[in-house]
């Protein structure tokens, strides 16, 4: 399949527009059983498979030296990561699922744009129910614990097209 870097913010601008209705409901019903669900689920799968892609046409181009290695991972690791929370999301309640809306918009703000192209504006935050509203990134947190240090997000940031000027 061949990548699509608009169709790939899309799913990704879509997934952030589900989480954000799911977000709005006030009772307390299952995730999984809102009218939003099966839409955010698709594009939570989007999102990976667009990721796959753009990992796949990084590769066999020849330009996988343009990227930093955790980078790479996110790309590969998104399907597997996204359908996990897509199971978690599936069954948590729509006031405990914060944490889980959060981390998966951090994922595809993070790979939204696989190859720098600069085109696609950062995605918009979801609604936060408990005392963590606005706090920081916990999908950094996550990954810092996968990588054994703190990361930031420029370490994340793909280096491919960035200006000669800017230190990699």
């Amino acid at each position: 399949m061949a990548f699509d870097p608009a169709l790939h913010y899309r799913n990704c601008q879509d997934a952030v527009t589900s989480m954000s209705s799911i977000a709005l409901e006030t009772d307390k019903v299952l995730v999984g059983n809102t009218p939003d669900w099966d839409a955010l689920r698709k594009s939570l799968s989007e999102i990976g498979m667009g990721a796959a892609a753009a990992f796949a046409e990084i590769r066999d181009t020849g330009r996988e030296g343009d990227y930093n290695d955790a980078y790479l991972s996110m790309l590969r690791l998104a399907s597997n990561l996204l359908g996990l929370e897509s199971l978690v999301l599936a069954h948590d309640r729509i006031d405990d699922a914060d944490d889980s809306f959060e981390m998966c918009r951090d994922y595809a703000n993070a790979i939204r744009d696989p190859f720098n192209l600069g085109t696609f504006p950062e995605l918009r935050t979801v609604r936060r129910h408990d005392s963590l509203a606005g706090s920081s990134r916990p999908l950094l947190n996550r990954l810092g614990a996968v990588f054994g240090r703190a990361l930031s997000a420029r370490e994340l940031a793909p280096t491919a097209n960035r200006i000669a000027s800017e230190p990699a």
